[in-house]
C-alpha cells in the first residue's frame, strides 16, 4: 500500500529517495530511525570502499587550471602514438592500464596513463620509478624539474621512488 502525502512538507530525502513523513512514523517493520540508519550505513560501507577515480577531462581541466597550455598530442595515425601493450599484445605498461596518452606542458612532452584503480597505477609509478595521482602515473617525468614542479602543484602528484630497472611481471 502506498501512502500518499497531503503537503509537500510531508516528504524528506533520504539517500536521494523521497520518503513519507507517514510512512517513517507509521508502525511497521522498519521504524522511521531503523530505516535511517541502516541506509546510513549501507552508503558507508559500500560508499568508502571505492578507490578515488578520475576521468581524463577532469586530469585535463585541472592541468589547465595550473598551466593553460597544456594539451594532449595526437597520434599521427591509428597505428602510431603511446599505448598500453604492442599490436601483437606484448605489454608495454603493468596491468590495469586503460589507456596512455601524450601531453605537451609548456616545451615538454609527458606520457599520462590511466589506471583502473589507485593501487594499480602506484605499483606501475614504483615500477617506472615515476609519478602518480589516483589512478594516473606520469611517465617521462622524473628528472625533468619543470614537470615535477608541474604535477606536484597541479595534483599533488606522489613520487613512487623505484627504480626504471624493474623488469615487467
Amino acid at each position: 500500500m502506498y501512502i500518499i502525502p497531503a503537503k509537500r512538507e510531508d516528504f524528506i530525502q533520504v539517500a536521494g529517495y523521497n520518503l513519507s513523513m507517514r510512512f517513517l512514523s507509521s508502525k511497521s517493520v522498519f521504524s522511521g530511525v531503523s530505516f535511517i540508519l541502516i541506509a546510513s550505513l549501507g552508503l558507508f560501507l559500500f560508499g568508502c570502499t571505492k578507490d578515488k577515480r578520475m576521468d581524463r577531462f577532469e586530469l585535463l581541466a585541472i592541468a589547465r587550471k595550473v598551466e593553460p597550455t597544456v594539451e594532449p598530442l595526437l597520434a599521427k595515425d591509428l597505428q602510431s602514438g603511446v599505448r598500453c601493450s604492442k599490436n601483437d599484445g606484448t605489454p608495454i605498461y603493468g596491468p590495469g592500464c586503460l589507456g596512455a596518452f601524450q601531453v605537451k606542458v609548456g616545451l615538454i612532452d609527458m606520457i599520462v596513463l590511466e589506471y583502473e584503480s589507485e593501487k594499480l597505477a602506484k605499483a606501475e609509478a614504483e615500477r617506472l620509478g615515476q609519478w602518480y595521482y589516483l589512478n594516473w602515473v606520469f611517465d617521462d617525468v622524473s628528472g625533468e624539474p619543470y614537470l615535477e614542479e608541474f604535477i606536484t602543484k597541479a595534483f599533488g602528484a606522489t613520487y613512487a621512488g623505484a627504480t626504471k630497472s624493474k623488469a615487467l611481471k
